[in-house]
């Protein structure tokens, strides 16, 4: 399955994480070459990006497909999203994540 979903409560109710236990249904990935690990630019960013060291693109996109493979054998539905796609995630779940901590310091301040 691939192409955009139409909302994002569409979203919440396609992927969500209610069980620490329960198998994996369905499980959204973004490859090495998705996020762009193939390109010098990118790369150079590690440091800016939190990582410990420079990405080994040929070992992240192998790691990545024996991943993919493994959950699918385990039963999972593993949906491969674009790099349009998941910035546009990554921005909508980050203004969930700032609503849900202005919540959490409305709490504690009362």
């Amino acid at each position: 399955m691939e192409g955009p979903l139409s909302s994002p409560s569409e979203t919440a109710v396609a992927f969500n994480g209610h069980s620490m236990v329960a198998p994996l249904k369905r499980v959204l990935v973004s490859s090495p070459r998705t996020a762009g690990w193939n390109q010098p630019e990118q790369v150079a960013r590690w440091r800016e990006l939190g990582f410990h060291h420079a990405p080994d693109f040929s070992l992240a996109q192998a790691q990545h497909e024996v991943l993919c493979r493994e959950l699918e054998l385990a039963g999972a539905e593993v949906i491969v999203r674009m790099r349009a796609e998941m910035i546009a995630m990554q921005r909508q779940f980050g203004k969930i994540l700032e609503e849900l901590i202005q919540e959490i310091r409305h709490v504690v301040t009362r």
